[in-house]
């Protein structure tokens, strides 16, 4: 066994200390590199989650149209004209469902309504204005990109209700195409994007009539125009009709994809009768519009625009639709 002195025991110490500090002095650039680069990727995840959290709650669409590369350079009273197709997509079956459902389960039955529109908007480049309840406003910088969104929309509600114990959801829709105001509105400590117009109101009349008229999908005679025939959409012209806030009528359509192969058949079958009576209707000349509506409904009681012709003829010209 060898026996260090204390001179020699203090020179090993002192030695053995001055290896390891050369040795953590030669490392120390590389941990505080590391440690910098541990930083600046937690930072960036911070942010990239913070930005996946806002845009759950403010249309990045709209800021790109706006011509807003972020959400901090958007300022109140930006605005720009555009021409857009907008949707209001009405869950009307909601109001009769959540008479009997619990708050929690009515949270849970519009979820599952939204959660095969959203995904149909964002798939084919829609932009989700708002989310009103039971109504969905948004838009469209294509129409054959919100037509083929709303067709989705239907095939989604239809897979639903063919699924056992689930509560029925029934859905309509309006549709409009025009030059469409997107801009922020509110205050300095409160604002949001929106669209507004007349092409926007349209569009929410559009959604109303589809209600009166008992059919699923109306659209105005603009969109129809805009998209193309390859389009291989069915429509049904329904003639003008005067709504709240305009000062002339508007031409509307029905879509027909979005209805049972039955009712598609007997309402292109008798079409031509109908679009008699849809015009002598426009006219005012009630009497022989009345007959021919007796004529399609005769041949298809189930036919909605015909039905709602017919009341206002016995009733009385239409006015106007909130």
């Amino acid at each position: 066994v060898t026996v260090l002195g204390a001179g020699t025991l203090l020179t090993f110490l002192v030695g053995t200390v001055a290896a390891v500090y050369s040795a953590w002095a030669v490392t120390r650039p590389f941990n505080q590199l590391s440690l910098v680069k541990e930083q600046l990727t937690q930072e960036k995840l911070k942010r990239i989650s913070q930005s996946k959290a806002v845009s759950c709650f403010v249309p990045y669409g709209s800021l790109d149209l706006l011509g807003c590369d972020s959400i901090t350079s958007l300022e109140m009273g930006t605005s720009c004209l555009r021409p857009l197709t907008v949707l209001f997509v009405c869950l009307r079956s909601f109001e009769e469902v959540s008479s009997y459902l619990s708050p929690q389960e009515s949270v849970v039955y519009l979820n599952a309504w939204l959660a095969g529109v959203v995904p149909e908007v964002t798939s084919h480049g829609g932009i989700i204005d708002k989310l009103l309840g039971d109504t969905v406003l948004v838009f469209f910088e294509k129409p054959h990109q919100a037509m083929e969104a709303a067709l989705g929309m239907f095939k989604h509600v239809q897979l639903h209700n063919n699924t056992d114990d689930a509560e029925p959801m029934r859905l309509h829709i309006g549709m409009n195409t025009g030059d469409v105001v997107l801009g922020t509105i509110g205050t300095e400590s409160r604002m949001e994007t929106t669209t507004v117009g007349d092409a926007v109101n349209v569009a929410s009349r559009m959604a109303s009539l589809s209600h009166m008229y008992q059919t699923p999908f109306l659209c105005s005679h603009s969109t129809r125009t805009h998209l193309k025939k390859k389009s291989g959409v069915r429509f049904r012209a329904l003639g003008p009709a005067r709504v709240k806030g305009r000062p002339h009528p508007v031409n509307v359509c029905e879509v027909l994809d979005v209805q049972s192969e039955e009712q598609q058949t007997l309402k292109s079958a008798s079409d031509d009768i109908f679009q008699e009576a849809a015009t002598a209707f426009a006219d005012e000349e009630f009497g022989e519009a009345q007959r021919l509506l007796k004529l399609v409904l005769r041949h298809n009681p189930d036919d909605g625009p015909a039905l709602f012709m017919k009341q206002w003829v016995e009733k009385g010209p239409i006015k106007f639709v909130k």
